[in-house]
């Protein structure tokens, strides 16, 4: 069996984050993606996408998709809106 460790973090709430600091991590989608390499979804797509000559990466547009749909919930139509959000330069 497994054994869990315990950890404790202190926030103090008079501490703000500057604006021009970067030492902060995104972590929003890092569950989701275990979720999806549980899922074996990546592994699916990569051995389909092995057997096509496409110009694109099957898996990532399949991960923008469904990050996209589950942390920005929208409509189906605007998923578009959200691609594009998350690609540009």
């Amino acid at each position: 069996m497994e054994e869990r460790t315990c950890i404790t973090i202190v926030i103090q709430k008079e501490t703000r984050i500057k604006p021009e600091e970067t030492n902060h991590k995104n972590v929003g989608p890092a569950a989701l993606s275990k979720i999806y390499h549980e899922l074996g979804l990546h592994s699916f797509l990569k051995n389909r996408q092995h057997h096509t000559m496409t110009g694109y990466d099957a898996n990532n547009i399949m991960k923008l998709i469904t990050y996209g749909r589950l942390l920005f919930s929208a409509p189906k139509k605007n998923t578009d809106v959200v691609i594009r959000s998350c690609t540009r330069l």
